[in-house]
């Protein structure tokens, strides 16, 4: 199980709709995808 900040990559559409779909694509094919860069978490 993955989790993924949906208010941030996926609840309007616009540029980061893309980041959210390399963040997908990252969990689902870690080596296929390792030249992406996805952005790290942060904690609040």
């Amino acid at each position: 199980m993955y989790a993924v900040n949906t208010g941030a990559y996926f609840s309007k559409p616009g540029p980061k709709t893309i980041t959210g779909l390399e963040v997908l694509a990252k969990i689902v094919d870690p080596e296929g995808f390792e030249d992406i860069k996805v952005p790290k978490y942060k904690e609040r």
